[in-house]
Formats: structure tokens, C-alpha cells, sequence
């Protein structure tokens, strides 16, 4: 398993995609990572696959498919999550495999931000050895995490070098999370070529947007909203400062929409007086918002109403890739709000 934080910008050169010791490099323009086509977003409610195709250079929707799961079919506990069933989910991912008119054998996985820890931690200094890093990375967060950090997967970036220090992207998930889920694929001769976040993919796929619209110094938050949790990743300029991703409560009956806005609400105002407090942050110029399965609206005035907040934009999809005509309309606006993950582990950083 590989995983993948490509933030988007300047970004540094993970070991696993070389398979050496780290040469750390300003920029992916010479080792851009081969991306799969294809791409699976294993949220816990619905299981999405999209195929992106190529011609000169437009990139298009070639193929998408959506399935709802059976609710009992994942188990999360603690960020643990659990198919309950292999079979089943078998069963469905080989009904998409099928129906794909192209044959693949590899293909981005997109995990949930839920299902993994991810952290901004400052340091003095960096060991230079890579595997002394790693140790560093476990060490500082043992007890921040509900799972043993020696059976997690980890992986890290430096995200700033200055003379007050060091910033550091670190992200471990529990190696159980996808054990499940890549038994799946693989038993249809499908080898997970990229593993990656959700809210990282989405980020990566608009950084041609973000680039064109927030300047060096601009301050912006990219928000991935759905109905099992949502993310807050806020940028300045190039450099990523602050995030956090917080679960919405499972079984929260006849009043479920409205106190996952409330509890979006409470959580959006903390993080935005972390922001101003400890990051010296003064205002945000836009929110870039993804919404799932709750009401668009609301969840934008959610935002729109935040003091620090000047504006609020929605992800669109069609600044991304060429989309077809199978995505119209209200009913195909919310396919692809589902999809743009997806798309995003799809197209990689080189979609616009």
C-alpha cells in the first residue's frame, strides 16, 4: 500500500514512490507518479468508480457508476473500519468491474478522511534520515491516536522550511482500514495503484483553480462536506496550515440533517478561532465547498455566515475535466459533487 498526499503546490517526494533513501525535490515536474484512469472512492454509504478519458489534451468523464451500500455492509468504530462482509462488497465492486466497457488492472482508491489520522505538526528540526523521521512522527503521536502507530501505515511531507522551523504533513492509517478493501480488488486481478484521501484528492484536482484565483499570500479553506463527516484544509497561499475532520454522529434519528449543521457550525467557528489565535490568520478570501448528502444550502450558509469568510464557491467539476451529457441537471450536479474525489485520484495532479 502506497499512500499519496499531494498537496498543490510545492510538494515533497515521498521515499515509497522511489523505493530509495528520500532526495527531497521542490517539485513533481520530473517524477510525476503514473495515475490510474480508473478510481474507486470507498465511502462508507456509497461505493463510486470513475473512468477518465484522454484525447490530445482534454481529459473527459469516460465512464462512471454509483452504488449504494447496505448499511450494515462497513463498520467504523474509532476510525477503524471493517467490512462486514467481503462477499457483498465483492459482489458489488464485481457488478462495476462488469459493466466497465474498458478492462484495467489498476486503479486509485480513494479512503475517507475519517478513516485516517492527519496532523500539521511543527518541529524545530527534522532527523535526515527518513526512517529516523518516521520514528519521530510515532513517537509524538502515540497518544493522539485510538489505534497502535506500529500497525499503521505512515507517510509524511514537509510542507515548510523556515527559521522558525519545520512543518510537517503526517498522516497514518491503520494498515486494517484497507486490508479488506484491497483482498476485494484484488481478487478481480485489480492492483491498487495510488491510495489516497479524500479531501486530498479534491484538493489536487482543483489546484489549477486555486492557483489562477488565490494569489501567493491568499488565505482559503477547501471544505469536504458529507453526510458521515466533513474536512477543513486551510491554505496560505501554497502552504497548507490547518486541518481537521470530524465524524457526524451515526443514528441521530428524525433530526439528523439539522444537528449535523449544528455540529458543522460549532466545529467551523472553533476552527476559525484557532485560525485567527494560534496561525495569526485575518480572513479567509474564499471557502471551495464540497457537499454529500445533505442540503447544499444550508451547509453554504453555514459558511457564508462565518465572520472570517468572504465568499464561498462550489466545486465545480467542469472546471476540472470535460464532463458528458449523463450529468445534467440538479440530479447530475449532485452525481458529480459524489464523483469529484474520484475524479480527482483519476486525473492526478496534471487535470488542468
Amino acid at each position: 500500500m502506497a499512500l499519496n498526499f499531494k498537496l498543490p503546490f510545492r510538494i515533497e517526494v515521498p521515499a515509497w514512490l522511489r523505493g530509495r533513501a528520500a532526495v527531497r525535490k521542490p517539485s513533481w515536474s520530473w517524477l510525476a507518479p503514473k495515475y490510474p484512469p480508473v478510481a474507486f472512492d470507498l465511502d462508507p454509504k456509497t461505493l463510486s468508480m470513475v473512468r477518465i478519458g484522454r484525447r490530445k489534451q482534454e481529459r473527459f468523464l469516460a465512464s462512471f457508476d454509483v452504488e449504494e451500500l447496505p448499511a450494515d455492509l462497513i463498520e467504523i468504530d474509532f476510525l477503524k473500519a471493517r467490512l462486514t462482509s467481503q462477499d457483498r462488497y465483492r459482489a458489488i465492486v464485481g457488478r462495476m468491474i462488469a459493466k466497465e466497457p474498458v478492462k484495467f488492472r489498476s486503479a486509485s482508491l480513494v479512503i475517507p478522511d475519517i478513516f485516517a489520522r492527519v496532523a500539521v505538526m511543527p518541529f524545530e528540526e527534522m532527523p535526515r534520515r527518513r526512517q529516523d523521521a518516521l520514528d519521530l512522527i510515532r513517537y509524538k503521536t502515540k497518544k493522539s491516536v485510538p489505534f497502535k502507530v506500529e500497525e499503521a501505515a505512515l507517510d509524511f511531507q514537509v510542507l515548510h522550511r523556515g527559521p522558525g522551523g519545520v512543518s510537517v504533513l503526517a498522516v497514518l492509517l491503520p494498515k486494517s482500514v484497507i486490508d479488506d478493501f484491497e483482498a476485494v480488488f484484488g481478487g478481480f486481478g485489480v492492483h491498487a495503484g495510488l491510495v489516497e484521501l479524500s479531501t486530498f484528492s479534491l484538493v489536487n484536482s482543483y489546484k489549477g483553480v486555486l492557483g489562477r484565483e488565490m494569489g501567493p499570500a491568499a488565505e482559503y479553506v477547501v471544505a469536504n462536506v458529507t453526510a458521515t463527516y466533513f474536512s477543513f484544509a486551510i491554505f496560505r497561499g501554497e502552504q497548507l496550515l490547518f486541518f481537521r475532520c470530524k465524524a457526524f454522529a451515526m443514528g441521530t434519528g428524525d433530526d439528523g440533517d439539522d444537528a449535523c449543521i449544528r455540529l458543522l457550525k460549532r466545529e467551523l467557528q472553533t476552527s476559525l478561532l484557532y485560525y485567527r489565535d494560534k496561525l495569526e490568520g485575518k480572513a479567509l478570501e474564499r471557502v471551495y465547498l464540497r457537499v454529500v448528502d445533505l442540503d447544499r444550502g444550508a451547509v453554504s450558509e453555514v459558511f457564508a455566515a462565518a465572520p472570517d469568510v468572504k465568499s464561498v464557491a462550489i466545486i465545480d467539476a467542469s472546471r476540472v475535466i470535460t464532463v458528458n451529457g449523463r450529468v445534467t441537471g440538479e440530479h447530475g450536479e449532485r452525481t458529480l459533487q459524489r464523483l469529484l474525489p474520484s475524479i480527482g485520484a483519476a486525473t492526478g495532479r496534471g487535470s488542468l
